[in-house]
């Protein structure tokens, strides 16, 4: 049996043969339901695992329309080093970046699409650790899709409503030596891109982002360095060289830092209201997920921001250190609408922080800071 890492049960090699077993087998899966694997398939034996040198992207895609992929990872443990599986919203590894995932650093929730696929690229190292039993997941269908994640390089138009992370995702950090340019590009004629920084955390070593109110670097610089939490968005300006209502960001991060940190976390929308609900960022997000939440960030020794909820529900909200030790479980009971949040955090030590809401069926992760 593989050890599972993310639940406290252990589950059991066998028993997914219920359902169809897909053993990362490269290319694209359709499928509502069924269960993925790395190349070894469910089991602890030598022969029940990955192989030295695997290089295989699989896509898998719903095959109900207007259906979004759910992955609930139950088992993982990867060979500590090179060993990693990244995970990307869409049908290839050109759609948004969702996160990198190594050794015993499995996702700690289920990985939904925003659309109707999500691609796995995995890659083991040269040598393989006989205790490193590679993965077991559960494919599902939801309704419940996520937010939009664009990726990081490369343009994008934007329709409505979606989030902007730098390449470490929601829970990691960026890595040294990048140097990225993102083009964001109203769908809709005579709309512009609005940005909207929710955290921002840079290493203090020349690292920064750039911001252009263009479609290239070429013109239009806004400004460079650091951003505050939650400070004014900033909005493309319609002009004669800025005609479409574009902005454009270039991150450069030392090659010689000795640390990285969380980067950003920024809701990217248009602002014509003709094109998109003429409702709060929130309220457009929760459309997707049911739900959503602001924090003001950093903290102290309150946690305060705000859930909107779609419906009446009770949620859990969990404090999350970075070594992914729960420090502390709430109950939250909201209202259809806005909701206040507002917690004790004095006893938490000064540091980076995951503070993760799940109503059961979906979560969503925010970084915080505590000074």
């Amino acid at each position: 049996m593989k050890k599972t890492l993310l639940t406290a049960s252990i589950f059991i090699g066998g028993l997914l043969s219920a359902q169809t077993i897909y053993k990362n087998p490269g290319g694209t899966i359709s499928a509502d339901a069924g269960n993925f694997t790395d190349t070894g398939g469910p089991g602890s034996l030598a022969t029940e695992r990955y192989a030295p040198n695997e290089n295989i992207v699989t896509t898998i895609c719903s095959a109900t329309t207007d259906s979004c992929v759910k992955i609930t990872f139950n088992a993982f443990q990867l060979d500590k080093g090179l060993t990693e599986l990244k995970v990307y919203d869409g049908a290839d590894t050109l759609s948004g970046f969702m996160g990198s995932y190594a050794w015993v650093s499995g996702p700690n929730a289920p990985v939904i699409s925003s659309n109707g696929c999500l691609t796995f690229h995995f890659k083991s190292a040269a040598t393989a650790t006989v205790g490193s039993q590679g993965w077991e997941a559960t494919i599902t269908i939801t309704s419940k899709c996520a937010k939009k994640v664009y990726n990081t390089g490369g343009p994008t138009n934007v329709l409505c409503f979606g989030k902007f992370y730098d390449t470490g995702g929601t829970t990691g950090t960026y890595k040294n030596n990048e140097n990225s340019v993102t083009t964001f590009c109203p769908k809709v004629a005579g709309d512009s891109v609005r940005a909207k920084f929710l955290t921002f955390n840079l290493a203090n070593d020349g690292d920064q982002l750039k911001i252009y109110n263009a479609a290239d670097t070429l013109s239009g610089f806004i400004r460079s360095g650091k951003y505050v939490d939650n400070q004014a968005p900033v909005i493309a300006k319609r002009t004669t060289t800025n005609p479409s209502g574009c902005l454009t960001f270039n991150f450069i991060s030392n090659a010689t830092n000795t640390v990285t940190t969380y980067g950003w976390d920024a809701d990217i929308s248009v602002t014509n209201t003709v094109n998109c609900p003429v409702i709060s960022v929130m309220e457009l997000s929760a459309l997707n997920n049911g739900f959503d939440m602001e924090l003001v960030n950093p903290i102290n020794n309150l946690l305060e921001g705000q859930l909107y909820a779609r419906d009446n529900k009770t949620f859990t909200l969990e404090i999350i250190d970075i070594q992914g030790k729960v420090i502390k479980t709430e109950k939250i009971t909201a209202y259809k609408g806005t909701n206040k949040i507002s917690i004790n955090a004095s006893q938490l030590e000064n540091g980076l922080y995951f503070v993760k809401l799940s109503d059961g069926d979906y979560s969503i992760s925010k970084k915080i800071i505590k000074y």
